[in-house]
This record gives C-alpha cells, sequence and structure tokens, in this order.
C-alpha cells in the first residue's frame, strides 16, 4: 500500500471516528451513511470458489449451490421445480470434473430452498461492503450452502445489541432479514504459541517438534511472535522458501525482514521476503483485506530444503478423537506433494493437516469462502484487518498448529495408505467452532507464483495389463531407487488408490470383462514408484472395460470323478438375476462357449471356471475345483 493512499484511509478514519465520539454511546452504532454498493439481486463480483455454483445457477437459475452431506449424497437447494431436471443435469456434469472421488460418485439430492445463489451472493456482498469489519462486533459472514442461508458471526459481548439492530440496517441494505442466521463467536485466533523448550542433545529427528537438518512441511518453526508449524517448502521462480502464517511473523501483513529459526532462535533457516500489506476494501476501502495468512521466508544459504514434503508422521487421529501422532514414521517418513489442489473445495470433503502440537489429524470442511475479521485499529471500526474466503473445517489444531499444511489425500481422499497428496493451504486458526485455514489459491494470489510439488526424479514406470480370469492383472517396469509403487484405478467414481506395493505386478480382483489397452474404456490404471523422499512422473495409463455389475452363477455338475465317470462327466451354468444372456467362457478344465461343458477330467483334476454376460454388461463368475478320485465308484451323472 502506497503512503499517500494509507494516509488518506486513516485521514478518512480518523474523520469518521471524530464523529463517532460525538455519539457518546457504548453500545455498537449502526447509525450512518450505509448503503448497497451493490443491488442484492445482481452478481457483479463472482469469487473464484464460486464457479462452480453460478454454473449451476446459469443452468438452473434458482438455484443456491451444493455440498456434500454426511450421507455421501451431493445436496443443492433448488427453489423452483422446474429447475430440479437441470439442476439434476448440471450437478452431475460438475461433479464428474472433481478430483475427489466420493463428490463423482455421489447421489444428487434436490431440497427445496427458498434463495438463489444470486440473492444470496450479491446480499453477501453488500454485508461484506457495510458491515463486516465496520460494525463493531461482527466478526464473521459466509454464504452457507448447507442452510440455503447468509451466516453473521456477531461477538458474544455485542450479541445482543446486534440482533436487535442489525436486521433494521440489513433492510436498509434491501438485504431479506429471513435470510440472514446469527452465530456467536470471537475473530479468528491464531495458534502461534510461545517457546517450548526442547530436549537437549537431539541429533536425529524423530517428532515434528525436533531438530531437522533439512527443512520440510509440517515441522517446528519460531519467530519473533513465537512458535509455529512450517507450512510448506516452494519456490516463487527466485528460489526455495518457507510458506507459513503471517501472524507467526513479528508483523501480520506487513514484511519485516525478520529471520525464522528451527527449531529454535539457535539456528536460523529463513528471512521473511514477501508478505504484502493487503488493500483496502470494506466501507470507503477502510479496511485491509487479504485472500490469506500467509508469508514466504527465503530459505537462508546453505540450509537444505525438500520442496514439496510433508512430515508423515505414525497415525491420524479424526474428529473427537484427540491428537494424532508426533513422532515421524520411520519406514514412510513424508507426504510427497503431487499438485496444489486449484479445485473448488465443497462442504463435506475431508481434509487432512500435520502440526508440531495435535500431528496428523483429519476432518471434514464446513464453512467455504467465509470472511473473517481479525482484528485492527480501534476494535472493530473501520481500519480493520478481514481475511477473505476461507475454509473452515472440524479438524482438530491447537496451540503452535499456525500454518500447518492442509491437504488432500491422492486418490478417494479417504485411504491414508497412499504417499502422495495434493497441497490445499495452511491453518490459521479457531474461530466459530472451526478450525480455519487459507486456501492455496488465495495464498498464491497473495505471494504470487508458488510451486510447492515435488520434482519427479524417479524414472517413470512402463505399465502393461491382461485379463486373468474377471481380475486386472498390472504390471511395469521395476524403478532405479524406487522402494514402492502407488497404484491408481480411476472408474466412473473417480480415482482411489488400489494398493501400495514392492511388487511390480498385481492382480486387482474386480469384475473386468476385456483389457483394452491404450484404448479408452471404462476403468484405468496408472502408477507413482515412491522412495522416501523422491516420487516418479505419473506413469502411462492403461484402460480396461469392467462390468457394468454382477449377478448370482453357479456351476452345477460333479466336484469329484472317478474311473467310472471317465470321459461322460457335465457340467451346466445355472444363472439368477441376470438379463438375456449373451456369453458363456468356460475356461480351466475345459474351454468352452456353450452353456455347458462335458470331457475328461484327468488326475489329478483341477479348476473350472466360469464368465457369463448379459445384454446389461453385467458379469457373473464362479470357480469350482474338480478332483479325480480313482477310488470313486460313481458312474457318469
Amino acid at each position: 500500500m502506497t503512503g499517500p493512499v494509507r494516509i488518506w484511509r486513516f485521514a478518512l478514519l480518523g474523520l469518521l471516528l471524530l464523529v463517532a465520539c460525538r455519539d457518546h454511546t457504548t453500545t455498537p452504532s449502526l447509525r450512518g451513511s450505509f448503503s448497497p454498493s451493490i443491488a442484492p439481486s445482481t452478481l457483479t463480483r463472482l469469487r473464484p470458489e464460486e464457479v462452480a455454483f453460478a454454473e449451476l445457477g446459469e443452468r438452473a437459475p434458482s438455484s443456491a449451490g451444493f455440498y456434500l452431506n454426511a450421507n455421501g449424497e451431493l445436496v443443492a437447494f433448488v427453489r423452483d421445480q422446474q429447475d430440479e431436471t437441470n439442476a439434476r443435469s448440471a450437478l452431475v456434469d460438475i461433479a464428474s470434473r472433481s478430483p475427489d472421488s466420493r463428490i463423482k460418485s455421489a447421489t444428487v439430492r434436490i431440497e427445496r430452498g427458498r434463495y438463489t445463489f444470486r440473492q444470496l451472493a450479491g446480499w453477501r456482498d453488500a454485508i461484506f461492503d457495510n458491515i463486516l469489519g465496520t460494525v463493531p462486533g461482527v466478526v464473521f459472514l459466509d454464504l452457507t450452502e448447507q442452510l440455503n442461508r447468509l451466516t453473521i458471526g456477531v461477538s458474544p459481548r455485542e450479541a445482543a445489541i446486534l440482533r436487535l439492530q442489525l436486521p433494521g440496517k440489513l433492510t436498509e441494505l434491501g438485504v431479506d432479514t429471513g435470510a440472514v442466521t446469527y452465530r456467536v463467536q470471537e475473530p479468528i485466533r491464531g495458534l502461534a504459541s510461545s517457546p517450548r523448550e526442547l530436549t537437549s542433545g537431539i541429533l536425529v529427528a524423530a517428532g515434528v517438534m525436533d531438530w531437522f537438518e533439512s527443512v520440510f512441511g509440517g515441522i517446528r518453526i519460531q519467530t519473533g511472535a513465537g512458535m509455529c508449524t512450517l507450512g510448506i517448502v516452494a519456490d516463487n521462480g527466485t528460489g526455495p522458501g518457507i510458506v507459513t502464517d503471517s501472524h507467526c511473523s513479528q508483523q501480520m501483513w506487513s514484511l519485516d525482514n525478520g529471520p525464522i529459526y528451527q527449531p529454535a532462535p539457535s539456528r536460523q533457516v529463513g528471512t521473511e521476503a514477501v508478505d504484502p500489506p493487503g488493500y483496502g476494501c470494506g466501507l470507503f476501502g477502510l479496511n485491509t483485506c487479504r485472500g490469506s495468512d500467509a508469508s514466504f521466508y527465503a530459505v537462508t544459504g546453505g540450509v537444505s530444503s525438500y520442496r514439496g514434503l510433508i512430515a508423515r508422521t505414525l497415525s491420524s487421529a479424526g474428529p473427537g478423537s484427540g491428537h494424532g501422532s508426533l513422532d515421524i514414521n520411520p519406514d514412510r517418513p513424508f507426504f510427497i506433494v503431487t499438485a496444489a489442489d486449484q479445485s473448488d473445495a465443497i462442504g463435506g470433503e475431508r481434509v487432512q493437516k500435520v502440526g508440531i502440537t495435535s500431528g496428523w489429524t483429519w476432518g471434514t470442511i464446513g464453512s467455504t469462502c467465509a470472511d473473517h475479521h481479525n482484528g485492527g485499529l480501534f476494535n472493530w471500526y473501520p481500519g480493520s484487518n478481514v481475511t477473505i474466503c476461507i475454509y473452515g473445517a472440524n479438524i482438530l489444531a491447537d496451540s503452535g498448529d499456525s500454518g500447518s499444511p492442509v491437504f488432500r489425500l491422492e486418490g478417494n481422499g479417504y485411504t491414508q495408505a497412499t504417499d502422495l497428496v495434493r497441497i490445499m493451504g495452511l491453518i490459521i486458526g479457531h474461530a466459530g467452532g472451526e478450525t480455519v485455514f487459507s486456501k492455496w489459491g488465495r495464498i498464491t494470489e497473495d505471494l504470487g507464483p508458488l510451486v510447492a510439488t515435488r520434482n519427479p526424479t524417479l524414472s517413470q514406470p512402463s505399465v502393461t495389463g491382461s485379463k486373468e480370469f474377471n481380475a486386472a492383472r498390472i504390471t511395469w517396469s521395476s524403478v532405479a531407487g524406487a522402494t514402492r509403487y502407488n497404484v491408481y484405478r480411476a472408474g466412473s467414481s473417480g480415482p482411489e488408490l488400489a494398493t501400495v506395493t514392492t511388487s511390480t505386478s498385481i492382480l486387482d480382483p474386480i469384475n473386468i470383462l476385456e483389457y483394452t489397452g491404450a484404448v479408452p474404456g471404462n476403468t484405468q490404471y496408472y502408477i507413482y514408484a515412491v522412495s522416501g523422499t523422491e516420487v516418479s512422473p505419473v506413469s502411462n495409463t492403461i484402460w480396461f472395460r469392467a462390468a457394468s455389475g454382477t449377478f448370482s452363477v453357479t456351476i452345477a455338475g460333479p466336484t469329484v470323478v472317478g474311473p467310472n465317470s471317465y470321459d461322460c462327466s457335465s457340467w451346466f451354468a445355472q444363472v439368477s438375476g441376470a438379463s438375456n444372456i449373451i456369453s458363456h467362457e468356460w475356461s480351466g478344465l475345459f474351454a468352452s462357449s456353450a452353456q455347458s461343458v462335458q470331457g475328461t477330467v484327468l488326475p489329478p483334476g483341477g479348476e473350472l471356471r466360469l464368465l457369463v454376460v448379459d445384454d446389461q454388461g453385467r458379469q457373473g463368475a464362479h470357480i469350482i475345483s474338480i478332483t479325480y478320485d480313482p477310488n470313486n465308484q460313481a458312474y457318469c451323472p
């Protein structure tokens, strides 16, 4: 912010405060020339994080965003019944582009709403411009898609008077007061903590609080403001740097060129290099806004750093389960960042974090793209810091966890065996019963372009496939330096981790109709080779055509044969629950495409396998073992 602009803003602030002082009131004053800066029914400032909501609104005008509920359903509020069909179709299209497999495969649920996204977004922007950071005690604002309402957070000491006075001001702004709910909360409380003593004599690190020769995400750092968590090492084009919270620095949202230490002041590992001051927003531009609470510290020369690595501890904890482990897994010490998640995170998605106090914890997103008051000059009067479009989740974080990396597990977002993750943002602190975090896209908007992904150094695996009975055989070349392989499967429900293995081949027991190679089918496989700190580029993709479902198939016939049944036994396919049968495939002891087979079972016997396909693309499978017993006296059936 330039000097003249800052002087102008604070001169105007002084004039407003002088007028306010003449009021002699001890309660929040809602008087004054607050006028809506946008028409509430007109969407003029679309937030990048809400593009999918707007897309849904274009195709179903009375819709109001969507979220993932606890039952795994993708829920949208729609006001007008005639928009329901278009809303369902649009949600299926939008979900198909999500990296979250739960969203891709979710059942769509439509609920009757009262307000549209266009209405709620317009009213939200009017409240942002005229009330948040301007009216004392208003500390939070969210377009809450789970409620089809706006939520205003008010501080405990002003809550009673604001509940009485805000409705009148909202009416003046053209906001339907029925669209607003209130919650009582304090402004964001950062989680930087006072320094704590380390165990003496630590030479080899075992936990995220310890000393490390190289710096990476999820470990202890310290500044003049206290103790925090290193978010991620990233490159801004001039060299590697540490990305963590700005409130962990000596001056929030101000470049102070201060040092950062790991784990304590005896060892400097970086110097603050980027921490922009924000921009004018709100009433007359008197407030200061940014999209994140983040700063960038250039790594000190001679200090080793690992870009794109996050400490992986021994175990995690979900909501209500306390702290996760602080001890780094000696066999798999890192999560490897292979992507920066720029997608529109939605309510109900699962996120993970690693912090120095509460360890590895996870939870689900609640508030999305909400605006928070951070405190500022003269308490809540104009001159406040407001962080816009930050996210909340029911994920445990504690004092010292400020700056913790927030990430999403590669695949379906739930399978913790994966080595690979997508960076989503950084923990800020607590507000309104949630742990809140800056989204990665807003961090790079504030700090400039950042590369936070691990550079692939291992060779690219080459993958081939085949069909074995009704299972998929995946085989790949061995990669020098790799200690394991992450194998991913992606079908109609999106990507998921099939397995992590040290082998170079797996048999995936899914119901396969055929292997199609490089020709797209409906199920694909790809792998990454991984070592302790390194990763390969993603392999080539191979395809299979999986059955659309299954039904019951059994093989009727003898399972033990002997000399008297030699050369005359028969086996039949028995099917139930299928549509029109289009093929039979016998293999093992006999090969045939007929409904039944007959033949000689030679000693000692073997397996007889059967696949049956119907005209709906479903496949039933059955295997029996047939034994040749020379003492069996049964005759031909």
